[in-house]
């Protein structure tokens, strides 16, 4: 969890953080308005997980920075991959849904749509299930149906195989060596 550590004077860091992490104790069985409320957490999760999950399949894998329209970069052969990672936790009608949008609904100038050129392959994380899959598909929105998700996570490389080739990339992952 990245907290916050308080400002000399403030009364509210460590006890309201603590309280807040608390709050996600019996993760996923949490009140929905404790979800809205830590949403910005359990995308950090989400991205944490799509790091993990490309690390055990063999890729190498970069946490990109703040503020870019993409969170993880993958070195391949070709080119070097930037993917989206966007999470949920709950299903609605039938569905998991994804909406592509940066920014947030406080923010100044709201929520926008990525630019198709924002990123390469978009990381659709449903995080109850520890299920991320993979897609070039650039949409405004994703649907994930509850009959789909054991199809999935049956073959965790498979979505990602076809993500990388949509772009035409190799199944191949980048022998990437950093320098000391």
């Amino acid at each position: 969890m990245i907290v916050q550590l308080p400002l000399p004077g403030l009364n509210h860091g460590p006890q309201r953080e603590a309280t807040e992490a608390a709050s996600l104790a019996s993760y996923p069985d949490v009140d929905p308005r404790i979800l809205c409320l830590r949403a910005k957490a359990l995308g950090h999760a989400g991205e944490l997980l799509v790091l993990s999950k490309l690390t055990r399949l063999g890729e190498t894998v970069f946490q990109a920075g703040d503020g870019l329209p993409y969170d993880v970069l993958m070195p391949r052969l070709e080119m070097t991959v930037r993917v989206q990672v966007k999470t949920t936790t709950s299903p609605q009608n039938g569905f998991y849904r994804f909406e592509m949008r940066k920014g947030y609904r406080n923010n100044p100038q709201g929520t926008r749509l990525y630019r198709p050129e924002d990123y390469d392959i978009a990381a659709l994380v449903i995080l109850p299930l520890d299920l991320v899959i993979f897609t070039a598909r650039k949409l405004a929105s994703h649907r994930i149906a509850l009959h789909q998700i054991a199809a999935f996570q049956v073959a965790p490389r498979q979505s990602l195989h076809a993500a990388f080739s949509a772009l035409g990339l190799s199944h191949e992952a980048c022998a990437f060596t950093p320098a000391h």
